[in-house]
Parts: C-alpha cells; structure tokens; sequence
C-alpha cells in the first residue's frame, strides 16, 4: 500500500484544501488514490470545512475529522490540517468499505456478520459530539453480544480541548448526525493492534460500587466523593479530580479485561450526590488505585524491535495523558521507535479487540499496523 502525506500552512480551509488538492494532482500516483483521512485543527471551524473539502475531494472516499494535535513522519502539527492518501499496489480497494451506522437504527445480526470475518479488520470512528451516555449504552450491547470475536476491531473517539466540546465526523458524502459513527473495514490486509499504558500505583486500593454506566457512587461503603475529599490535600480544588486517572481491577467473572490494566479517567462530579461521571463505562463492582501515568519509551522499544515493513500505522493517542506527558514528547518517543509511515492523533476513549472482547479503554495508546498482503494478488 502506498502512503503519502499531504500538508499546507494556511489558516483558512479554502485556501488549506485547494493547496492539498493541487498537490495531490501533481504526485503521479496519487492522482487516482482509493482513500484519504483529513485531520482538522480545532481552529477550522466545520462547516466552512465540510463545503470545501468536498467541493475538491468528493469524487473518492475520505473521512475527516478534529485532533487537538497531529503526528507524522514530517513533524507534529497543531494550527494546521494533514491529509492522508491511500492507495493500493496491486488492485483497487476491493477490500475496503466505509458505512455509517445509527444507534438508534443499529442492525445487531448484520454488525456479528461483519465483525466475526476473521480475514477483515474493523476501524471504528465515533465523533466526540455524540452523547457519552448513549453511546456507552450501545458500546455495552455490543460488547455482551458479541463475544469470541474472529476479526480485530480498533477505533476511537475523536476529540480535543475545543471549547464548545463539539467534534463532527464527515465523508465525501455525509455528515455524521448524532448518535452515528462510523466503520472502515479492510480485507486483506496483514495487521497488528496493541493497546500500550505504562504507570505507576500510587497508595492502596479502595474497594467501589457503581451506579449508572459510568457512575461511581461508593467507596468502601460511604458516597464516592467523601473518599476523595479525605485522602487528598486540603487545598485540593475538587474540580481538578478530573486530571486523576485510577487504575481499575474489575471482580472475578466480570466481562472487563485485566490486561492491559483498565484505566479510567473521571468527567464530572456530583457534589449534591457525591458521585463521580467518568468517560467510559465501569465494572458493577471493582477496586481501584490512583495512578501516575509514565512514557511509553520502553514499551515502544519492546514492541517495535522486531517491527518491520508495515505500510501505516494508526496511533490514538489518550487525550487525558497530557496531565501528564506533554503530546509532542510522546511523539518524539514514538518517532524515535517507528521508522515507517505513521499518524498519531489525539482520542477520547480508545477501542480494541483483547482475547476476543471489545473493550473501550483510557490513558492508552492505541496502535493499529497495516502492510497490504500482496501474496494475495500473485496469481492476479
């Protein structure tokens, strides 16, 4: 597979687009690409960006989206867009197909046929603008019905530090509405995904009940909030609890993964009710540690030193890790260890397939690898 990057400095989406697309003309091989990623600046507003996009790239299948940074082999970018061309070495993408589906409309029978073809793999992108709550409701679904999984499943939520919180996702032809998301698949292709944290526990653990999805509302038998106003300083302002990810260990028989360890980070607290909201969903029952997130320096060293001639590789970065690690010196970490084509993108939540379950996590970093397999073709 051919990967090719595509960059502009300008501030304006007109200006920034029809630049890439004139660069995208003049590369012999790229004039007739099969799939392209555009990621946003938080400073391109939406729509100005959806009309123009379109307007030059809608002839092919693309996907766009917002990070508050971006990672490539060229450089780490924050105030400008980079685009993403794709393109097959020995066929069109007979292999690939890219669908929008509601969770409000899903079609459970038809998701199991898709996800349990163990020559595909899935890529999931749900846009940060849809409701934490819902989702977390059809990720759950999904989750307890599909079990023993044959294919790999990576995705992400998209999202940054925007201030309105709102995210979209669109294509060449579609605007993702609310409650939507959408599925790339690949078919054969030879893959590798991992989900990467490295930290270090800090004090004992605390035994805890939920409530709803994504509440905590006790720990060790008193309101969630209590524990948390008598263990930390004083002058500890409660809003910033947020910034404190905890390492959770679900009870036996839970259908939560214990490795990698699950990482959560909270939302929003209660104080009338003393609970706290975090960003996915937790065990009924668990225990749970406070954490100091560390680099992935070693982990990367370990993982890639046998790593060789993949095509592209996806890294969904946590954006809650920047509480701790600055996003450009993960990437300078990453840079140093993987010598092939890369995007390193920021993500709310991080999606992948673990011993045949889906999980959602936080705080990782999430990779998927993948080298087009060409053996497929030889007698083409």
């Amino acid at each position: 597979m051919l990967v090719e990057f595509l960059y502009t400095k300008e501030h304006i989406p007109y200006r920034a687009f029809s630049e890439i697309k004139k660069q995208q003309k003049q590369h012999p091989f790229m004039s007739d690409y099969d799939f392209a990623f555009f990621i946003l600046p938080l400073s391109f507003g939406a729509k100005e960006s959806e009309f123009y996009l379109r307007k030059f790239f809608s002839d092919r299948p693309f996907v766009a989206f917002y990070s508050s940074y971006i990672g490539t082999p060229d450089g780490f970018f924050e105030e400008f867009p980079v685009a993403v061309f794709f393109k097959r070495e020995n066929t069109a993408w007979g292999d690939f197909s890219l669908k929008t589906y509601s969770l409000e409309k899903i079609n459970l029978k038809e998701l199991l046929r898709e996800y349990n073809l163990p020559q595909y793999i899935h890529l999931l992108i749900v846009p940060g603008n849809t409701q934490p709550k819902e989702f977390l409701k059809f990720f759950v679904l999904l989750r307890e019905t599909i079990t023993n999984l044959k294919t790999k499943i990576v995705g992400w939520i998209t999202g940054g530090d925007h201030k309105n919180g709102y995210y979209p996702v669109f294509t060449h032809n579609k605007t993702l509405k609310e409650k939507e998301f959408i599925v790339l698949s690949f078919g054969g292709f030879n893959y590798e995904a991992k989900t990467l944290i490295e930290f270090t526990p800090i004090g004992p653990p605390f035994e805890f009940e939920r409530g709803d999805l994504n509440e905590m509302v006790k720990i060790d038998e008193k309101p969630a909030l209590d524990l948390f106003k008598e263990v930390l300083p004083k002058d500890f302002p409660l809003d910033h609890i947020v910034a404190l990810p905890l390492s959770i260990k679900p009870v036996n028989g839970s259908s939560f993964v214990k490795k990698p360890p699950l990482v959560r980070f909270p939302k929003e607290l209660d104080t009338r009710r003393g609970t706290l909201t975090f960003w996915a969903d937790l065990p009924k029952k668990g225990s749970f540690q406070f954490i100091y997130l560390r680099n992935l320096d070693k982990k990367f060293s370990r993982v890639f030193i046998k790593t060789q001639g993949w095509d592209f590789g996806l890294f969904l970065n946590c954006y809650g890790r920047r509480f701790y690690l600055e996003p450009k010196e993960e990437y300078q970490i990453l840079k140093k260890h993987f010598k092939y084509p890369f995007l390193m993108v920021s993500s709310f939540g991080e999606f992948s397939t673990v011993r045949g379950r889906l999980n959602l996590f936080n705080g990782t970093n999430t990779f998927l690898l993948l080298r087009e397999n060409l053996n497929l073709y030889k007698d083409s």
